[in-house]
């Protein structure tokens, strides 16, 4: 009895630090910015989560803004980008850190990729960096062979019977191609598309389309149960149709938690101490409710 109660107990503390692995499948998003554009304005950023911001500096490859804030309390600098692409940079990694890239198997290909191994969501066995799966892409668009033979020997370098990687334009390769993406820290997947990227000296311009976190996603359907007013609004907001006190959760735009708590029928919740912009309300439920905070 005594060793049941052990095990009991070793995994009731072993769960406890197994981390929630999520997938997002909500709405898309479209993220851009333009040439010349300045990276560090929050505008031009896509801040996924709490640990990766999306950027790109003016002729280099997308990077984590927030990895360098973090780690060096400063942004990085170009030959620094360009060194962490290219395996001569300190801890190098082959690109965008904390996030690592696969193909999909409806990823857009312009030519038969059959053999290769796609990378499924949930799954991080076919992940890789930025540079291997441009290196990747080259070959399976542009070379004829047996692709179940690629090998993924570093962060930095392929093994292929036919290869000849020789730094492709990125634009050429990317583009079109829908991809899983998988945030390490935060351990979430979701897909992105490239819609555009601009080479050569005119900027770093580039745009995608990506899955969002479920949670944010509005349920087309919530006017026919619930309301919320005043909306917009500058101090409070109240929810009326609820039969019952339920749990709420306010997030901002990108997804990420700012409040919650409980609300009945037509109570106030104050919104007043929320920096203008738009919000999204969720119930116990499920239903969201979008609302703008002036």
């Amino acid at each position: 009895m005594k060793k049941l109660y052990f095990l009991i107990i070793f995994f009731s503390i072993s769960s406890l630090s197994i981390k929630a692995q999520t997938i997002w499948s909500g709405a898309d998003i479209e993220f851009s910015k333009e040439n010349d554009a300045d990276w560090t304005l929050e505008e031009n950023q896509d801040r996924l989560t709490d640990n990766v911001w999306i950027t790109r500096q003016d002729r280099r490859q997308i990077y984590n803004y927030k990895w360098w804030q973090d780690n060096f309390n400063r942004d990085a600098e170009g030959d620094e980008l360009r060194g962490e692409f290219w395996s001569d940079g300190d801890n190098a990694t082959g690109g965008t850190k904390g996030v690592r890239w696969a193909l999909l198997d409806d990823t857009g290909a312009t030519s038969d990729w059959s053999g290769y191994n796609y990378g499924v969501l949930g799954d991080s066995t076919y992940y890789y960096s930025f540079n291997n799966i441009i290196q990747i892409i080259e070959i399976l668009e542009d070379e004829i062979g047996d692709f179940s033979t690629i090998e993924v020997i570093d962060d930095f370098n392929i093994g292929f019977d036919l290869s000849t990687y020789a730094s492709p334009d990125i634009g050429d390769y990317i583009v079109g191609k829908k991809f899983g993406v998988w945030l390490q820290e935060d351990d979430v997947y979701l897909t992105m598309t490239f819609n555009s990227w601009q080479a050569g000296a005119l900027g770093g311009g580039f745009s995608y389309t990506r899955s969002s976190d479920q949670t944010s996603s509005v349920n087309d359907n919530q006017a026919n149960s619930f309301k919320l007013s005043p909306n917009p609004s500058a101090e409070f907001i109240q929810i009326s149709g609820i039969e019952r006190e339920m749990t709420y959760v306010i997030y901002d735009i990108l997804g990420k938690e700012i409040e919650n708590g409980l609300v009945m029928n037509d109570q106030k919740i104050n919104v007043g101490n929320l920096s203008n912009g738009m919000y999204l309300l969720r119930l116990e439920q499920g239903n969201t409710i979008k609302f703008q905070k002036i």
